[in-house]
Formats: structure tokens, C-alpha cells, sequence
């Protein structure tokens, strides 16, 4: 009796098929840089898979969140799923600023660097304001939030980073508007900064054709009541309580 080993370039090409179809799937093989642990594995916590099936069902949305719940990383990710698996595909990443627009695509260059081999590409493009893949002729860009980021740039993502700090939010969300309007894709993901602003304003108006989700600071699985009230109290002492609310809702 003869026993048959089985091939493993098909189980490396199903699991290709199954990373494209699937961006939570994809997510098992990304890692990223902690500035305590190193490269670590991402962290497929349950509100990591929902926003990874928002997102990928094409849904335009905000993003409202507490800080440290792995959003940057997870919409870099996506950034770079995107790059590999859709073809012709153009991304808009608008940041605070120019160092935040630069983090933000060096985290994309990170994560496919530390891909297994079978899903890395060969980049068409790489440099501090964007980055491409060839075989798909997909592109990012990065850009810092000025008065004019993003005009006639066509997209199929708009993305905004720390939307509700970014000092020209209102005329880069007009600008853009149109570049998704005819079945394109905006995500705008920030912590909030207060009662007023752009993203306050949009995030109060239901005619806003955004879906809006919120995840706070107990979304993470390794944070409890002691947690909240030992970061609080140190806050509290310095009379910043206030901005403790901001950044942990």
C-alpha cells in the first residue's frame, strides 16, 4: 500500500485563495512591531474580527475608539490587503501630519516585509509618500492633512488617521468626498478631542452617510475595572483627568 504525501504548494496556494477572500483570514499571518514585546503576532482580539469584516465588506465608516486597541496597525493591514489582492486599487491616506502620514505607510511596509514569503509581492513603488504593488498596479498614498491633501486624487479608499485632530478635517473630507462617492470606500478612525470640531459635528449628524461604530477601552481582553482606575488616579494626580476621558472613552 502506497501512502501519498500531500503536496504542499497546493495547501500554499489554498491558503493564498483563502487570505484573498478573506481579510480576517489574512490577519493570522500579519505581525507587527510593539515597542515593549518586539514583533509580535497581531492581536485577533473579537473587536479586531468585527472591524476586519466591516472593512472588508466595503462599508464606508467612523471609527470612533479609545487609544491602544491596535486600529493603526489593523487599517495598515487592510491598506496592504488591499494592495495585494485588488487589482488597480488606489489608496488615500490622509494623517495629522507628515510624520504620522510617514508612521502610518512605514507600518504597511512593515507588515509585508514580515509576511510569509507565499504572500509577500514584488513593490512597484516604495518610498516615504506611497507604496505599490506591481503585479496587482495597486498604490497608496500617504499624505500629511494640508489645506488641499487629496484633491483630484481618484480613490477607491479614503482613509483618515486621528481624523478629529487633523487641522484642516473639513476641507479634506470635501475634497475627498467625491473621490468615493460612486462606490468607493471612506473610513475615518480617530479618538475623539471634545464636543466640537469636525468630527464631533459628523459624528452628532444622522445625515452623515457614514456608518458609525464606537470601541472603548474595555475592548481589550487584558483590561479590567483595576486597570481604568489605576491609569485614571494617575492622571487625576497631575489634574488631567479630562484628557484621560479623551483618550479612554
Amino acid at each position: 500500500m502506497t501512502t501519498q504525501v500531500a503536496d504542499p504548494r497546493v495547501a500554499v496556494l489554498a491558503e493564498i485563495e483563502a487570505c484573498e477572500e478573506s481579510f480576517p483570514r489574512f490577519l493570522r499571518h500579519v505581525k507587527i512591531r510593539d515597542a515593549n514585546k518586539g514583533i509580535i503576532p497581531f492581536e485577533l482580539w473579537s473587536h479586531t474580527i468585527a472591524v476586519a469584516e466591516r472593512w472588508q465588506s466595503g462599508v464606508s465608516c467612523m471609527e470612533g475608539k479609545s487609544r491602544q486597541l491596535g486600529f493603526s496597525w489593523e487599517l495598515a493591514a487592510y491598506d496592504l490587503w488591499v494592495l495585494l489582492f485588488r487589482q488597480q486599487a488606489r489608496i488615500l491616506s490622509i494623517s495629522l501630519g507628515e510624520r504620522e502620514s510617514i508612521e502610518l505607510l512605514e507600518k504597511v511596509k512593515f507588515i509585508h516585509k514580515e509576511l510569509p514569503p507565499f504572500l509577500r509581492a514584488l513593490p512597484a513603488v516604495s518610498n516615504q509618500q506611497s507604496f505599490g504593488i506591481e503585479e496587482t498596479e495597486s498604490l497608496m498614498m500617504a499624505l500629511p492633512s494640508t489645506k488641499n491633501a487629496g484633491r483630484s486624487f481618484q480613490a477607491s479608499i479614503v482613509q483618515f488617521d486621528e481624523f478629529a485632530f487633523h487641522p484642516f478635517a473639513g476641507e479634506n473630507y470635501d475634497s475627498t468626498r467625491a473621490a468615493v462617492a460612486d462606490g468607493g470606500q471612506m473610513l475615518i478612525v480617530t479618538t475623539g478631542n471634545g464636543a466640537t470640531g469636525m468630527f464631533a459635528e459628523m459624528w452628532g449628524d444622522p445625515d452623515v452617510p457614514l456608518e458609525k461604530h464606537f470601541t472603548g477601552w474595555s475592548s481589550r481582553p487584558d483590561r479590567n475595572q483595576e486597570w481604568y482606575d489605576t491609569e485614571r488616579s494617575a492622571y487625576i494626580r497631575r489634574g488631567r483627568a479630562m484628557f484621560f476621558q479623551r483618550e479612554n472613552p
